[in-house]
C-alpha cells in the first residue's frame, strides 16, 4: 500500500514540476504602455526621436512566445518636431531578460528605403 501511495505521490510532484515550471517560464505581457516606455528610455531612440504613439504590441508565436514581442508605433524626429513634421510609421521587436523588457531593434521606412536600428546601449550581461 505504502509504494502504492508514494508511485501516486510522484507522479503527482512530476506533472506539478512540468506545469508548474511552464508556467513560471512564460514571461509577462508587454502591453503598449509598458513598450512605449521601453522604448522611450532606450538610448538608440531617445537621442533623435519622440514617441507619439504605441499602437499595439503582439507576442511572438510558437518558441517565441517566451522571449519576443513586436510592437508596431509612432514617432516624430526632434529636429522635424519644431518645424511640424509627419509622424513616421516604425516597428519594434522586444526581447525579455533577466525579468524585464528590452528593445531590441526598430525599423521604419518603405523598400528599399527600410533603415533599421539595433539597440547596443542595453544588451545582456554575460554569466
Amino acid at each position: 500500500m505504502h509504494s502504492a501511495i508514494r508511485l501516486v505521490v510522484s507522479i503527482a510532484v512530476v506533472i506539478l514540476m512540468v506545469f508548474g515550471g511552464a508556467c513560471r517560464l512564460h514571461s509577462p505581457d508587454l502591453t503598449p504602455t509598458k513598450a512605449a516606455e521601453v522604448i522611450s528610455r532606450t538610448q538608440e531612440f531617445s537621442r533623435t526621436r519622440k514617441l507619439v504613439e504605441v499602437n499595439n504590441t503582439t507576442r511572438g508565436v510558437d518558441s517565441l512566445d517566451y522571449c519576443c514581442y513586436y510592437a508596431q508605433f509612432t514617432f516624430r524626429n526632434i529636429n522635424s518636431d519644431k518645424v511640424g513634421g509627419a509622424a513616421v510609421k516604425a516597428n519594434a521587436e522586444f526581447r525579455y531578460w533577466e525579468a524585464a523588457w528590452h528593445l531590441q531593434n526598430f525599423f521604419y521606412g518603405d523598400p528599399p528605403q527600410v533603415e533599421s536600428i539595433w539597440i547596443k546601449s542595453d544588451v545582456p550581461k554575460l554569466p
